[in-house]
């Protein structure tokens, strides 16, 4: 979940194709609740120097307010993600996922439902503290909406000043993310596609030890499992993003196919 606005970026949905792309192989980049699009573009551009194609949409409900994403349900998010996999799938012939938090769990839901040559997480949250798991199906009618602090849990302050994304948080969306890590968590063990997870040692909103289960639960016989360790949430733009951009586009070149 990113949080804060910054200077202006690119927080544009992106379609990045390598000269001379051959179709052999189309990533579909998700970011995270309440972020853009910006935050997966490092990952896109370490895999298009590899010479492969990548699309990052805006997620469902993000379009323009927080008001508007507190309508969206979670189904609209892997919806919206699973109808840019068929129109990829056309036209490529492997299709990988990477998604960042949020985006880590829709990707992680439809790996589970068999629709990846291969997929990439990072800083993807299992499971919310009790406390917030407890509180939001309530809280989310008495305070709609968390206003953003400035704090986002980035440890490198140029790439926190300048992280754009929604002005607020709406409890209502944290709900709806409850109930998908749910759906996610069930359909860990059905995924077989190799997966590639990653976290920041130093995440505050999702626990670096659900990136240690989901390596363990998945039953890929291709996995790996990569900790930034100056890192927190947003792990693509922090300090460690060279580095985790550079292992998911190694990671991914292992799995094209030969043929």
């Amino acid at each position: 979940m990113s949080e804060t606005s910054g200077p202006v970026v690119d927080r544009s949905a992106f379609e990045m194709t390598p000269p001379g792309y051959d179709g052999r192989v189309s990533v579909l980049c998700l970011h995270g609740l309440t972020g853009t699009p910006y935050e997966m573009r490092p990952i896109a551009e370490a895999l298009v120097r590899r010479g492969i194609r990548c699309v990052g949409p805006v997620m469902a409900g993000h379009e323009r307010t927080a008001e508007e994403l507190a309508k969206t349900p979670y189904r609209a998010w892997i919806e919206l993600a699973r109808a840019a996999l068929v129109k990829l799938r056309a036209d490529s012939e492997q299709v990988f996922i990477s998604g960042m938090s949020m985006g880590g769990l829709v990707t992680l839901a439809l790996a589970a439902e068999n629709l990846a040559d291969a997929v990439a997480v990072m800083g993807t949250p299992l499971r919310l503290s009790l406390p917030i798991r407890l509180a939001v199906p309530l809280l989310k009618f008495v305070v709609p909406h968390r206003k953003k602090s400035g704090n986002t849990d980035i440890q490198n302050e140029e790439a926190r000043a300048r992280h754009p994304s929604l002005d607020a948080l709406p409890l209502a969306s944290v709900h709806e993310l409850i109930k998908m890590q749910k759906v996610v968590r069930q359909g860990l063990p059905k995924i077989t596609a190799p997966v590639f997870v990653g976290h920041g040692a130093l995440d505050r909103t999702a626990n670096p030890r659900d990136a240690r289960e989901i390596f363990a639960e998945v039953n890929a016989s291709q996995r790996a499992l990569h900790i930034g360790h100056r890192s927190g949430h947003v792990v693509s733009v922090d300090h460690d993003g060279p580095e985790i951009a550079t292992a998911i586009a190694d990671f991914f070149g292992r799995q094209v196919s030969s043929d």
